[in-house]
Parts: structure tokens; sequence; C-alpha cells
């Protein structure tokens, strides 16, 4: 359970203990509720929309968060046996794997977090299969990019600050709203319209 996102354990912990402050301060005897039953959505909302302003925005699929996993725990045994960090081709070997397919799933785990798509695309390397499946990936990645920048060329000037405050910039839609002055319930149509 504690490896299900990439914030540790012990931040959501706190994260919690805030919704419980929080729950704590509102929290209202005389209603006759049960302290636990008005206390869970407290902690658990806290948690929620700390995930949601400060988590990843690209998923990466959970066979290569394991990969990704198995491998650090075989780079730390390595390194206890032999004295020395192993060799990406020692690692890969140890996982059964190739060293292209390894690299793959370092560099999806290390590029995680929100990049701007639109100044600079981040290449990640495609994982190692044929040349002409690797050929008919990578079209069809630069079909999307072209797509997608396309797109944000016809935006307004006022909604491409919009998309990159809400996309790229990981700003909660609370602060979004507030700082262009519409409510939040307006800025999730403004969005939904130009998604």
């Amino acid at each position: 359970m504690k490896d299900r996102c990439a914030i540790p354990y012990e931040d959501l912990e706190q994260i919690g203990t805030i919704g419980l402050l929080k729950a704590v301060e509102k929290f209202d005897p005389t209603r006759g509720v049960a302290f636990t039953s008005f206390a869970v959505p407290y902690i658990r909302g806290e948690i929620l929309h700390h995930l949601r302003d400060h988590g990843s925005t690209v998923k990466v699929p959970r066979r290569m968060r394991e990969t990704y996993a198995r491998a650090k725990s075989a780079e730390r045994r390595w390194t206890v046996q032999t004295g020395k960090a192993p060799t990406e081709q020692e690692l890969a070997e140890q996982l059964g794997c190739t060293v292209e397919r390894l690299q793959f799933v370092r560099a999806a785990i290390a590029n995680q977090m929100a990049m701007s798509l639109i100044d600079d695309i981040c290449e990640i390397p495609s994982p190692p299969e044929t040349a002409a499946e690797d050929a008919e990936r990578h079209q069809h990645l630069e079909s999307a990019w072209g797509q997608l920048r396309r797109k944000f060329a016809d935006l307004s000037q006022p909604d491409q600050e919009l998309v990159r405050d809400a996309y790229f910039q990981q700003l909660s839609q609370k602060a979004i709203a507030r700082q262009y002055g519409n409510s939040t319930e307006r800025l999730t149509g403004i969005l939904r319209r130009i998604s």
C-alpha cells in the first residue's frame, strides 16, 4: 500500500494530520455525529488535494514502477554483496531484461513529473522491441506532438496561459481561479472547453 505513489508515506501521514487538525477545529460534538465519521473526509480530502496539486501528471504503468523498484532492490543487494555498484549490463541480467529496457524504465520514472511540452519535448527512449515497431511508435508520437502543438497554437493567448498554469505549472484550480478572477466552477468549465 505504501508504494502506490511517488510521495513518501510519512509525508502523506503529515498531510493527513493537517486534515485531522482541521476536523478538530470544525467538529461540533453537539450535532450528535461521531468524530471519526466527521474527521475521515477531512483527512482524505487533504491527502487527495495534495496529490492532485503536487502529484505526477505523467502516469507510469504499474509494471514499469514494479520493474524500477526491483532494479533499485537488486542494485542495493549487488552493492552490499560486491562492494561496488553494478553496471547497467549486470543489473539488467539480474532483472532478466535488456539494458535498453532498463534505461527506458529509468527514463520513464525520471520524467514522471510535468515538463513543458510546448517549449521542449523530453524524449524518452522507446522500449526495445523490433525496429519496425520502434519506428511506428516514434512516428505515432511525432504525430501526436504535432497535433498537440497545433491545438495549443490555435488557443487564444489567455487560454494558452491558463493551460500552462493548469497542466504544466501544476497550480491548483483554486490558485488559478484566484489569479484570473474566476470561480473554480467557471475555471473547470473553461478547461473542459479548451481541452
